[in-house]
């Protein structure tokens, strides 16, 4: 099978092959900048390559669509997780706060 790396992305298809190296063996193979080649090759278990071709597709449209949510939602998340900090006293110091430091 062939994967354009125009749609999907090259990080997105080295995940999806390393999450199916536990069903058989993966080889990726650029053929030009923009497309890699993608081999399967059995395990020697009952799996059928051209099944697990299909889940492999179907895998790589839901991680370049992970990728892609994370990338909008990072504002969202980077403001939350700011103001859960802020709330410790983590973000308005370089160190942590001592209540005792002045009680001497």
């Amino acid at each position: 099978m062939e994967v354009d790396l125009g749609i999907y992305g090259l990080a997105a298809l080295q995940k999806v092959a390393y999450k199916f190296t536990d069903r058989c063996f993966i080889h990726l193979k650029h053929r030009d900048n923009r497309i890699v080649e993608v081999r399967f090759r059995s395990k020697g278990s009952q799996l059928s390559l051209d099944s697990i071709a299909g889940e492999f597709c179907n895998e790589i449209l839901d991680q370049r669509l992970r990728e892609i949510v994370g990338r909008e939602s990072e504002p969202v998340r980077n403001l939350i997780l700011a103001h859960a900090l802020s709330r410790v006293g983590l973000a308005n110091s370089g160190h942590p706060q001592n209540s005792d430091s002045g009680s001497k």
